[in-house]
């Protein structure tokens, strides 16, 4: 049943939709608005998390043609990658090397994670390469170590392609775990009624994120971090990248909504 649902053309296309999308805003968003909130923060904290990284397509799709090619690699020698999938393909439950059969469906098995994981990687080790470098570029003033600088670029990696694992996501995943006590050992209630216990729960977040109450938990988380410097705490940098660029996103969303709504209004456009 699984197997069915991701190969299917709509999932894949809504894959691509969905993180060239979500890379596209993202980076836009981060790199006006978060950038702006991040150096709000700064004055306090004494450190810079968020840079440019629209500004950097070469170091993109550099580092997007590596991830890809690293992880086709794994594909081909039918080994895990490194880091978990958002469908849970896993490796290959059917050789190459036996009956025809079971190599029509390693074939098969191939051709799905190519279509959805393979493409993951691009878009993550884009983000990864492009958020590193424009943080990187930010010199001293960053106040990060090279380990800090690669911790957040992964960080963004995983937002920006709907692995972040946020409190939507974690609540499906503990739905799915108590159903799973209704079943055997392999399967049970929760892998039957809730297959892909993240993904829906990360998209609902990001609708969440691009609204009012996006802007006003980032708002808060802001006004948090300075506080909390100003009292002296030590400020772990992705809380201050993740409360300018929660912010940023709320920004983002609260405008287009506003935006679409006025025009709506004056009858450009039609709903």
């Amino acid at each position: 049943r699984i197997h069915n649902m991701l190969s299917a053309l709509t999932t894949v296309n809504r894959n691509l939709a969905g993180n060239t999308t979500m890379g596209m805003m993202d980076a836009v968003s981060d790199s006006t608005f978060g950038v702006a909130m991040d150096n709000l923060m700064a004055k306090y904290t004494g450190k810079r998390t968020v840079g440019n990284d629209i500004k950097y397509a070469k170091e993109y799709l550099n580092a997007a043609k590596n991830s890809a090619a690293m992880a086709a690699l794994c594909v081909e020698l039918d080994i895990p990658m490194d880091y978990e999938s958002k469908y849970s393909t896993g490796t290959r439950n059917y050789s190459a090397a036996a009956g025809p059969v079971s190599r029509f469906m390693s074939a098969y098995e191939k051709s799905l994670k190519y279509a959805l994981e393979v493409t993951d990687k691009f878009y993550e080790g884009g983000t990864i390469g492009a958020v590193g470098e424009s943080l990187r570029r930010l010199g001293e003033k960053s106040g990060l170590s090279e380990k800090e600088i690669a911790a957040l670029a992964r960080k963004a990696g995983a937002r920006r392609t709907f692995k972040e694992g946020r409190r939507l996501s974690e609540a499906n995943m503990a739905l799915k775990d108590a159903l799973n006590y209704i079943g055997t050992e392999d399967f049970g209630a929760g892998d039957l009624l809730i297959p892909f216990a993240r993904v829906p729960g990360d998209v609902a977040q990001v609708g969440v994120d691009y609204s009012g109450g996006g802007l006003i938990e980032g708002f808060s988380e802001i006004a948090k971090v300075i506080k909390d410097a100003k009292a002296g705490k030590e400020i772990d940098v992705y809380r201050q990248r993740k409360a300018a660029t929660d912010f940023a996103r709320g920004v983002t969303g609260s405008g287009a909504i506003a935006l679409f709504t006025a025009l709506a209004a004056a009858g450009v456009i039609s709903v």
